[in-house]
């Protein structure tokens, strides 16, 4: 699930919001008080160097899929592929 990184009083925080519950998706909100530094911890900087907010952190997990060789591109289907 998606983690929403958030000063609640933020306008940009509030237009990620707001997308997100438009478009149905969930996600896990994180507040932040930007005023009390929470934005400059080192661990909030790993994340995002420049400090700023609203971070959204959906790191998707990795797949035994996406290990697997890619095909030779004669063998490999294409959406225009005639062949359907």
């Amino acid at each position: 699930m998606m983690k929403l990184y958030d000063y609640p009083p933020s306008g940009n925080g509030y237009k990620v919001r707001l997308i997100l519950a438009y478009l149905n998706i969930p996600y896990h909100y994180l507040p932040l008080d930007i005023l009390a530094d929470d934005a400059r911890t080192p661990a909030f900087l790993a994340m995002n160097a420049n400090g700023k907010i609203p971070i959204a952190d959906y790191r998707l997990p990795i797949l035994p899929c996406m290990h697997t060789p890619m095909l030779p591109e004669k063998e490999a289907l294409t959406c225009n592929d005639s062949q359907r």
